[in-house]
């Protein structure tokens, strides 16, 4: 069942429709001293020094400036690029947290005004983010690649459905990978320990958001290829396949919105440093 009409003029609707989403995100949640303080409170930094607070809201200024332009430009070049429509939840899913994603992307450039200080310990990505979210991140984007490769071997061409994940998991594990690189390998800024929360939180937010996107086109392919009318020389496999796309693409999206929850919060070791430290 499609959200909006089908051609250009869907993807147009849907561009104002999220710019619509991306103002209301970005105009009451504007950062503000008082956010800037919550966030490092909520990354455990107990009671966070001014210039600890200013640089916080520097940080989401950054990120939250481009939602609203990313929420509407990337619906309107895809459908300057692709042809047909493009709709359902799914898709205004990708939309939301593609820009999100691409907003952690943007904003990562370093403050011109602090000094960057080299840390001798060496870290890696384990230190940024959790094992168990990266596999689960390869997992899902395996199974949208899966689904989508099914669905173009049981009807002999790849349709809108598959193509948009043979584009879009790819695509989205290389902007993942960007970021964690990013947090991973650029120099600390300044204060230590508030470079430190920074870094944790926008590994695991960028992995968070990847996630939920990767599994919006695993969704998108199974509705392509549940809704697809195979031909009767169809292998059995895709047929079988097709048959269980719905309860894997509801599987997977509940599991989504858990793995979105879970690493949008500090880790646990964090606090339990915290708490040993205090």
């Amino acid at each position: 069942m499609f959200l909006f009409e089908h051609g250009f003029r869907s993807f147009l609707v849907m561009a104002l429709v999220a710019g619509l989403v991306g103002l209301l995100v970005l105009i009451p949640l504007w950062p503000t001293k008082q956010g800037g303080r919550a966030l490092l409170r909520r990354w455990q930094i107990a009671e966070p020094a001014d210039e600890q607070i200013a640089h916080a809201v520097t940080y989401l200024r950054r990120r939250r400036f481009w939602y609203p332009v990313l929420f509407v430009l990337i619906p309107l070049v895809a459908g300057l690029l692709f042809e047909g429509s493009t709709t359902g939840f799914p898709v205004f899913v990708m939309i939301l947290f593609g820009g999100g994603l691409l907003a952690e992307l943007l904003a990562l450039r370093p403050n011109e005004h602090r000094v960057r200080e080299a840390v001798l310990v060496r870290r890696g990505v384990l230190d940024v983010v959790p094992q168990w979210g990266l596999v689960v991140h390869a997992v899902v984007a395996v199974l949208a690649l899966a689904v989508a490769s099914a669905n173009a071997a049981g009807r002999g061409s790849i349709v809108e459905g598959s193509a948009t994940a043979f584009v879009g998991v790819p695509l989205c594990a290389a902007l993942v990978a960007i970021v964690l690189w990013a947090a991973v390998a650029r120099p600390a800024d300044g204060d230590v320990e508030l470079d430190r929360v920074l870094r944790v939180r926008s590994g695991r937010i960028a992995l968070a958001l990847g996630t939920v996107l990767q599994a919006a086109l695993l969704s998108t392919a199974c509705q392509s290829l549940e809704g697809a009318a195979l031909p009767a020389q169809a292998p059995g496999w895709v047929v079988g396949t097709a048959d269980l796309t719905r309860p894997l693409g509801l599987a997977v999206s509940v599991l989504s919105i858990v793995v979105w929850l879970v690493l949008a919060r500090p880790p646990r070791r964090a606090q339990r440093t915290a708490v040993a430290v205090a």
